[in-house]
């Protein structure tokens, strides 16, 4: 006796497969990072002061590929991931990516010192409570938002982003 399947069962099954396929290719790097609930959500706004005295706002890098790490000078972690987030800012600042620090618990004086001595180019602002509030609270230090050209949140990474799959997240936003 041959087991024959019904068209309707045929059909379905293959649908399924080809849109399973769609998501793997269509969502760049590591799953885990597109299982937060803020991803495909409008960023928060924010604004603040740099330690050189210059005002930024998420809303001026709109059309462009946003790295927002909240982290601090007194994180082990954060320190571990900064020298890809170097390489990585380097590689990327003159094709519409821009990284933006928030840092949590710390002062702009330390900031300054440990940027200035690290070579870390991009700007960093204390992050306020209503910030950290508005991007869930950051449960965890360094965490890292990709803010797409649309605005919208594209992946979070909770704790120490490694370099590879966070370069495979910029670049498929760009």
């Amino acid at each position: 006796m041959k087991l024959q399947i019904p068209p309707i069962v045929f059909y379905g099954i293959v649908a399924v497969v080809i849109l399973a396929g769609l998501q793997l290719v269509t969502t760049p790097g590591n799953p885990d990072y597109h299982k937060s609930g803020f991803v495909g959500q409008p960023a928060a706004e924010f604004s603040g002061k740099t330690a050189e005295g210059k005002e930024i706002h998420l809303s001026d890098y709109k059309g462009k590929v946003v790295v927002v790490n909240f982290w601090a000078t007194w994180c082990g972690p954060c320190r571990a991931e900064m020298p890809g987030f170097i390489k990585l800012e380097k590689k990327y600042r003159d094709k519409e990516v821009v990284f933006i620090g928030l840092a949590v618990n710390d002062e702009l004086p330390k900031i300054a010192k440990y940027t200035a001595e690290h070579q870390i180019l991009w700007p960093t602002i204390l992050a306020t409570p209503e910030v950290i509030e508005s991007y869930g609270g950051v449960k965890a230090i360094p965490t890292t938002f990709i803010v797409s050209k649309k605005g919208t949140i594209a992946a979070v990474v909770e704790g120490m982003a490694e370099e590879g799959p966070l370069e495979v997240e910029i670049t498929g936003q760009l």
